[in-house]
């Protein structure tokens, strides 16, 4: 029930008297309260404060993710599905399934289905919890083994953000196993979204005209106050207002409107339509040496209030921006998935590589796969090429302590190239720099954009430049003629190059020595850029004869007025290459 009022006047002194009016709905099905506040020459301030709404109804509750003690492959999202064939199981006394609801609500109720309900009975508990980690009893019983559909049980009246099912077998052995869940709570009447006012009884001041509203909501909702003379016509009055969790509070100075106005003048706070959220995460690395240290960045959209990560190995976070460790050596896939005021969640993962330390001891050849490479130095010697080529099989025993060789931490290939080095015949800039090879090194491979699909991934940092002309390029695609996109490094500013056309900036504050990844996914006359796990564009470009480079290209020389020795460096880490 929602209190209009009457401004008026008794022994001398002005007072909002509260009337009650029942809910109103709009014909747009958007969710309401109004009320009415009438006034003579005298009246002025309305003040909207303690008096909340009354009624509340049943409704089902939104759940953000399932998360369970252990399953058989069977795991505890099957449980969110919509599906009766798909199940959570596990085996023995006291294994359980916990839902996250995003935010504290009373739950009233729990429907369970369960997997071949109709030919035995499961007996179990469900409890809630405000933390996940202290747990109140609400219900205890069994199933009533005729069914396979969802089974309502009525729960004992509590808050909470988790929910959690517990165990404890069937009629005929200790397997648990669950095909769908629905959980019902209560809300305030007249809408499962709608605002509450808070309105009570306040004297009037004699000086100035001032409507003042309160109202909680769930944080992130947006309202918009609108007025009406004849509770048929409603225009919007102020600003739409994000709600921020905490007390808030709006208010119209009445004082430039005639009193002709406003003698009869509804307000009501009306739901604005939000925005579907869009789960979005950057990775500070994701591919390293176990233990691997990720920090996960949120980017998501559209006014997320709660967060649920995965990180792949069973581990996980309800935080905005976690980080975690990876302790042992493995492939992971990491997991976001976010939830807004109204109840829709959008989902993101992302692949993560934890490795093994390396075995190789000083060779270069013990960190990176060198099979189906061959490595181009800046130096001219006797040895075969001009400048230096080392190509397989002796760059599987090789290094140079000037220009090619394992870092002091035993994880990185150190790239040197200085800008008095000798050049290739195509260029006037020196390189430590590997070419893509075939048949393990024996011959160039040459492939095209438009056929099949071809991934060079590398996690590697830039750890010096050249002084006057401090440019260096670290991962490239060549054709038969030129380099077709590069990633490049100008001072502090990191970007993408399209054949010497400046492309998207991935950074302008590049710090020496900053890991990151970088990656060209290349398929169906395109070139898919990442950086840092991230998509970032795709260059559209047709051509062949192409092949990956990786390491220190550096892009000046003494003619740029850098001296000889100045140099570009570039660390690798992890270097991959696959064709499909």
């Amino acid at each position: 029930m929602v209190k209009t009022g009457i401004v008026g006047v008794k022994n001398g002194q002005r007072h909002f008297v509260a009337d009650p009016v029942s809910f109103i709905g709009t014909e747009d099905n958007s969710s309401w309260r109004g009320y009415r506040q009438v006034a003579g020459a005298m009246a002025a301030l309305v003040v909207a404060g303690a008096l909340q709404v009354m009624g509340q109804e049943v409704v089902r509750l939104p759940v953000l993710s399932a998360t369970a003690s252990a399953d058989d492959g069977n795991v505890p999202a099957n449980t969110l599905d919509g599906s009766l064939s798909t199940r959570w199981s596990a085996q023995s006394d006291g294994q359980w399934i916990r839902f996250d609801l995003g935010v504290a609500a009373a739950v009233d109720s729990v429907k369970i289905a369960w997997y071949k309900g109709n030919l035995r009975s499961s007996r179990f508990e469900v409890q809630t919890s405000d933390t996940g980690s202290s747990w109140t009893p609400v219900f205890s019983g069994q199933s009533s083994g005729t069914a396979t559909a969802l089974e309502s049980y009525n729960v004992t009246d509590s808050v909470g953000r988790y929910v959690r099912i517990v165990g404890h077998g069937n009629s005929v052995d200790l397997w648990n196993s669950i095909t769908e869940v629905e959980i019902d709570g209560l809300a305030t009447s007249g809408s499962t979204s709608g605002p509450r006012l808070n309105i009570s009884q306040t004297s009037v001041s004699p000086n100035g005209r001032i409507v003042k509203l309160n109202w909680n909501d769930t944080p992130g909702a947006i309202v918009q106050v609108q007025v009406s003379s004849n509770f048929v016509n409603w225009v919007n009055t102020g600003s739409a207002i994000t709600n921020t969790g905490t007390a808030q509070t709006w208010q119209e100075n009445l004082s430039t409107l005639a009193l002709s106005a406003w003698p009869k003048r509804f307000y009501r706070v009306k739901h604005v339509a939000l925005a579907a959220p869009v789960a979005n995460f950057a990775l500070s690395s994701f591919t390293g040496v176990a233990p691997l240290a990720v920090t996960f960045t949120d980017q998501s959209t559209g006014n997320p209030v709660a967060w649920n990560w995965t990180f792949g190995d069973g581990a996980g976070s309800t935080a905005q921006n976690p980080a975690y460790t990876y302790s042992l050596p493995g492939n992971y896939q990491a997991t976001l998935t976010v939830r807004n005021s109204a109840g829709d969640t959008s989902t993101k993962s992302a692949s993560i590589q934890a490795t093994s330390p390396p075995t190789g001891g000083n060779l270069p050849s013990g960190v990176l796969d060198l099979t189906n490479w061959k490595l181009t130095l800046p130096i001219d010697t006797s040895h075969a090429g001009s400048p230096d080529e080392i190509k397989q099989p002796e760059l599987a025993t090789f290094q140079d302590s000037n220009y090619f060789y394992v870092n002091s931490t035993r994880d990185g290939v150190v790239f040197k190239a200085h800008c008095g080095g000798y050049t290739t015949s195509g260029s006037g800039y020196p390189r430590s720099e590997l070419r893509e090879m075939t048949s393990n090194g024996s011959a160039n491979v040459s492939w095209s954009t438009t056929s099949g699909t071809h991934t060079m991934e590398i996690r590697q940092a830039i750890t010096h430049l050249p002084v006057v002309k401090p440019h260096v390029v670290a991962g490239q695609i060549h054709n038969a003629a030129d380099d077709v996109i590069v990633f490049r490094l100008e001072g502090t500013k990191l970007f993408i190059d399209q054949s010497g056309v400046n492309g998207p900036v991935l950074t302008t504050n590049y710090r020496s020595g900053d890991i990151f990844t970088a990656k060209f996914v290349v398929q169906n006359g395109g070139v898919q850029c990442y950086y840092n796990g991230q998509y970032i564009y795709t260059y559209p470009v047709s051509t062949s004869g192409c092949y990956f480079k990786a390491g220190c290209y550096t892009q000046s020389n003494t003619t740029k007025g850098d001296a000889a020795t100045a140099y570009g460096q570039v660390v690798i880490y992890s270097l991959s290459v696959k064709h499909q």
